[in-house]
Parts: C-alpha cells; sequence; structure tokens
C-alpha cells in the first residue's frame, strides 16, 4: 500500500461530487424498494442500473459496491449491538475508487480514466502501475491510496530431513520421517481437565472440575494422560514436550 497526498483541485471535487451522488442514488433507491416492496436488492441488481456519465464504469460499480459494504457491516454490527443504525445519510462527497482496467502508466505518469469523453485524471507516480487507487478527502487535501499485489515469500528449510504431520480427531498428531514414526494419543477434553482443574486438591486425592459434577483423579506426575507410542514403547509425557517433537523431527 502506499499513500500520496495530491491537494485539490476542481476536477477531483467533480469527480467526488459525482461519487458522492451516484451513492445516494444507490441508498435511496434501495430503501425505496424494501420499504414499499419488500424486496432486499442485491449489488448486481444495482450495478447496471446506476452508472455516471462523469465516471469510468468500474468506478460507477465501486461506489455502488461500497453501499452495500456498508450495509453488510451493519447487519454484522446489528447482531451483537440493537442501536447501530443502517446507512441512511446522503454524502455529498464519497470516495473516488480506481481498478486496474482503468489505470494506464507512461514515463512517470498515471493515467486514470474517467469514461469516454471525460478527461483523464493524470498524477505524478515514480513507482509501479498499481492494483487499486482510491482518492479520499482527508480534511485538507485530496489523498490516493494505492495497492499492490504482493507475491508470497519463498520459505527455506531450516533443516535437511523432511517430516509429516497429519493432525487428528481421535489422536492429537502423527509423525513420520521414514525413520521414527511416533503418535501421540489423547483428548481434547482431557487437556482441558488437565489445565482447569490444577489446584483444586479434594480431601480424597482428586481433582474436581470446576463446570463438572464429578471428579476425576489426578494424572500422575501432574501431567495430561497422554501416551506417546513410539516404535512399540509406550512412554507418558507431556503434551508440550510432544508436539514439539513431533514437528522438529
Amino acid at each position: 500500500m502506499r499513500r500520496v497526498n495530491i491537494g485539490q483541485t476542481a476536477q477531483r471535487d467533480e469527480l467526488a461530487h459525482a461519487c458522492g451522488e451516484l451513492y445516494f442514488r444507490t441508498l435511496v433507491f434501495f430503501w425505496r424498494t424494501v420499504r414499499h416492496k419488500r424486496k432486499w436488492l442485491k449489488p448486481k441488481h444495482l450495478m447496471g442500473l446506476f452508472t455516471s456519465d462523469k465516471l469510468h464504469a468500474h468506478t460507477s460499480d465501486a461506489t455502488v459496491q461500497a453501499f452495500f459494504a456498508a450495509l453488510k457491516s451493519w447487519r454484522e454490527r446489528h447482531k451483537t449491538d440493537p442501536t447501530a443504525k443502517p446507512p441512511r445519510k446522503r454524502k455529498w462527497y464519497f470516495r473516488v475508487e480506481y481498478k486496474r482496467s482503468a489505470m494506464s502508466l507512461h514515463d512517470g505518469l498515471l493515467r486514470l480514466s474517467n469514461g469516454k469523453g471525460n478527461e483523464p485524471l493524470l498524477l505524478d507516480w515514480p513507482w509501479d502501475l498499481p492494483q487499486t487507487v482510491v482518492i479520499h478527502w482527508t480534511g485538507a487535501q485530496y489523498e490516493a491510496i494505492a495497492t499492490y499485489h504482493q507475491e508470497e515469500p519463498q520459505t527455506t528449510p531450516q533443516g535437511e530431513q523432511v517430516a509429516g504431520v497429519d493432525l487428528g480427531e481421535i489422536h492429537l498428531a502423527v509423525s513420520h520421517d521414514r525413520e521414527l514414526e511416533s503418535e501421540l494419543s489423547t483428548s481434547g477434553a482431557s487437556i482441558w481437565t488437565w489445565s482447569s482443574s490444577r489446584g483444586h486438591d479434594t480431601p480424597h486425592g482428586h481433582e474436581v472440575c470446576p463446570s463438572r459434577s464429578r471428579s476425576l483423579p489426578r494424572p500422575d506426575g501432574d501431567v495430561p494422560p497422554v501416551v506417546a507410542r513410539s516404535r512399540g514403547v509406550e512412554n507418558p509425557r507431556g503434551v508440550s514436550h510432544l508436539c514439539t517433537q513431533a514437528v522438529k523431527t
């Protein structure tokens, strides 16, 4: 991501105002449909209906999608906060979003298309061509926020050997490195019981789980009842030690 202050011009004000008008038209039509027809429209229903002759087609689509993103955010928040209000406020100005299809870069000049017959928005850009550019008002001037596609980092192996670990539902994990195969056998309930019941001794030498009515026996050596089967030998060990050994093998 890259942020660049680009100042204020009449062209940028006009573009932001066009996006604000498009956002408001989408908002009004959506809520009128809900009120009169009892239908909850989707973005695909309005992206083809509402466009602007001052904006690129994909910029118009991004403005309509922004309303539905705000609507989705309100619905999620309303589940935990009943006082949350849906997006109903008119926006005289709104952010201008450009997608890759509306961009071109030549000799350090970024050209952002505003549709056929309209003057493009030109920005000095000594960097690579971004994936998206969003222009919004910061309170003092306009700012361009560019996003880039980041390639996944190449990881290098930490050792020379290769080991495989298979996480299971019944057994904790099974690891194998061509020479040693170990199995960690336990259950989530037993680990939780051991970790949550430590320090609650009863007169009969048992530990009581706080959320259960029955008492559970204390594991020997104050470790959870985990059994490691390695080469046919059973050795009780701790969970963290076994997991670490399985990963490092």
